[in-house]
C-alpha cells in the first residue's frame, strides 16, 4: 500500500494545521502524484500571484522552508518522498474537501460519500 499525507494550513483566526493520511492500494500509487498535480494546476484563478505547484523536497528543507511563513497552503507529501504544496490565495475560496476529493475520485468513490461520510457510534466501531 502507498500513502498520503495532506496537510491544510489556512491561517484562521484562531491558527489551525490539520494532517490527514489515507492508504491507497498499490495499484494506483503511480496515478496518485499525476491526479493532484493536475488538480492543483487547476486551482485558483489564471492570475495568481504565486506558483501554482510548489515541488516539496527534503533536500530543499521541506513545506517550512519552502513556503513563506505565515501563508495559507495546501501540500501533500507522498510515501513521505516527496510532495507538492500550493499557497492559497483566497481562503474563502478554498474548498476543504479539495484533497478528499481527489483521492476519491482515484478509488472511484461517490462524491457524496466523501463529503457527506456516514457517522459510526461508539457502539459500531
Amino acid at each position: 500500500h502507498g500513502v498520503v499525507f495532506f496537510e491544510h494550513n489556512l491561517l484562521t483566526k484562531v491558527p489551525h494545521c490539520v494532517i490527514e493520511c489515507v492508504a491507497t492500494p498499490k495499484e494506483i500509487d503511480d496515478q496518485v502524484p499525476l491526479y493532484f498535480r493536475k488538480a492543483l494546476q487547476e486551482l485558483e484563478s489564471e492570475w495568481s500571484t504565486h506558483k501554482k505547484i510548489i515541488e516539496i523536497k527534503k533536500e530543499k528543507g521541506g513545506i517550512r522552508k519552502q513556503i513563506p511563513k505565515n501563508f495559507p497552503y495546501f501540500n501533500v507529501d507522498f510515501n513521505t518522498a516527496y510532495g507538492y504544496a500550493h499557497v492559497i490565495e483566497d481562503v474563502e475560496e478554498y474548498k476543504k474537501s479539495f484533497a478528499h476529493e481527489i483521492v476519491g475520485s482515484l478509488l472511484e468513490i461517490k462524491k457524496s460519500k466523501i463529503l457527506y461520510p456516514e457517522r459510526y457510534s461508539k457502539e459500531e466501531l
